[in-house]
């Protein structure tokens, strides 16, 4: 059957409704090439389940276009594995809108990689929750651009007195970071 479905063409692709993009198993996910992952309209992402978005391949999901990311619902999101986030380019996590951005889990924000986390828009950024931020690793802050930085809320910078004091505040970290520097 994934040799089947491998014999369709890009126009092939773009006319499955999205139900029956929905019933693709994950080994067939794996399968496709990637004009054809390509080749997937927005509805039809959107009809993708968590599994089926984790087998693809992370070459498929590097190629991921910018509407189709927007596409992705926040449950989406918030089901991508290891695997998949670091497959993500800056320019894709840029598409992520306010909704998508809200649902990164903190174990996702601690697999961004460095390229990733300075890809981001500063209005992203400041959108992220201290348990996101608190993920972020060490050497990572230091990737952070001053602008991002510069475009944090004030409840992100200052830490509140509920954290433990095992727990910095990011900004604190970055303005240590950048005065070694």
């Amino acid at each position: 059957e994934s040799v089947q479905l491998q014999a369709f063409g890009v126009p092939q692709v773009k006319a499955l409704q999205p139900q029956q993009v929905a019933g693709l198993r994950s080994e067939q996910m794996g399968m496709l090439a990637s004009d054809q992952v390509r080749g997937f309209g927005s509805e039809q992402v959107s009809a993708l389940l968590g599994a089926q978005l984790n087998a693809l391949r992370t070459g498929q999901v590097s190629l991921l276009l910018t509407e189709q990311i927007r596409a992705l619902s926040g449950s989406q999101v918030s089901m991508l594995d290891a695997a998949r986030v670091v497959a993500l380019s800056p320019g894709q996590l840029q598409a992520l809108d306010t909704a998508q951005v809200g649902v990164l889990t903190a174990q996702q924000m601690q697999w961004f990689e460095s390229a990733q986390l300075s890809g981001l828009q500063a209005w992203q950024v400041s959108l992220l929750s201290m348990d996101q931020l608190q993920a972020i690793e060490t050497r990572d802050v230091r990737m952070l651009q001053a602008v991002q930085v510069g475009g944090m809320r004030s409840d992100q910078i200052v830490r509140s007195e509920e954290h433990t004091s095992e727990l910095q505040s990011l900004a604190y970290l970055v303005c240590r970071l950048l005065l070694e520097k």
